[in-house]
């Protein structure tokens, strides 16, 4: 007993002390014997956390003093418009983003660094004309003040003022990682005395905010196609995610009791009929 007790301990520091990988932890799992119990609190799952449309509102804003801060503020509302991964993100060319339509092509042949090389067509959320603003008045400044070529960073990196080394001025050149572009975001979280998000946590924010503005099944299909998934439960399972205070109030309104529910209407009985009367009319002289 002793002997097997040593073998399994030996089997398990080896196991940890290389590069762990999730066979590897299958396997380690294996050799503990947890029991069910044991299993199931290993196995609990926690929500997914991610700043509010209200904290995210606070967060950019901040003034404009210089060319730092208008990039700042155009990679803020990108991550959320785009639901860009952030890796994607950093490595996006100019010419990535369309600055009439909007419309965004994520490809690995141009040295985006997508989730497993996958090419991704799609466009930028319209929360509101305001933030879609922001973007295309980001894309005229690089494209006719700066004078970027469409092969230069969307999200340039900063670099020593030739003129004054203590100050810092967009570059033609990419980040190097993506910790870079979360400093960025954690820095202006900050500011706020919000806590530090990651870029990747504005990523759930926008389907969140997408799904919510959803009507049918066939837009939430074009939210997860457009946030580059090839599969629905991909994005339902992994994102916009409630927290149980949400989902219980959600459940607690649903009730048989049709007066204690909202009107799914909000036309007066005259003004349905109207709409009726008026279509009926139309139908009329059109023969049908």
């Amino acid at each position: 007993m002793m002997k097997r007790q040593l073998s399994s301990t030996k089997m398990i520091f080896g196991i940890i002390g290389k590069k762990v990988s999730k066979p590897n932890i299958s396997e380690a799992l294996k050799v503990l014997q947890l029991t069910n119990a044991e299993k199931g609190l290993l196995s609990k799952h926690k929500i997914q956390e991610y700043p509010t449309l209200d904290e995210f509102n606070e967060i950019i804003d901040f003034p404009v003093n210089n060319d730092v801060d208008r990039r700042d503020k155009a990679l803020l509302w990108f991550l959320l418009l785009s639901a860009g991964r952030v890796d994607a993100v950093r490595t996006l060319p100019l010419g990535a983003s369309n600055p009439k339509t909007l419309d965004l092509v994520q490809n690995p042949t141009e040295g985006v660094h997508t989730k497993r090389n996958k090419y991704i067509i799609g466009t930028l959320f319209r929360f509101d004309e305001v933030y879609t603003d922001i973007i295309r008045d980001w894309l005229q400044f690089l494209t006719e003040i700066k004078h970027f070529k469409t092969t230069d960073p969307l999200f340039p990196k900063l670099v020593s003022s030739e003129v004054n080394s203590a100050l810092y001025v967009l570059s033609n050149e990419f980040y190097s990682s993506k910790s870079k572009i979360n400093a960025i975001v954690a820095s202006r979280c900050i500011d706020k005395d919000i806590p530090a998000y990651s870029a990747h946590e504005f990523r759930h924010l926008a389907v969140d905010t997408a799904f919510r503005l959803a009507r049918n099944g066939r837009e939430i299909k074009a939210i997860s196609q457009n946030v580059g998934h090839a599969y629905l439960s991909t994005t339902l399972k992994q994102y916009a995610n409630m927290q149980p205070q949400e989902y219980i109030q959600i459940i607690k309104g649903l009730t048989f009791r049709v007066d204690e529910q909202a009107r799914v209407c909000d036309l007066t009985t005259e003004e349905l009929i109207e709409i009726i009367h008026l279509r009926t009319q139309r139908l009329g002289r059109n023969g049908f």
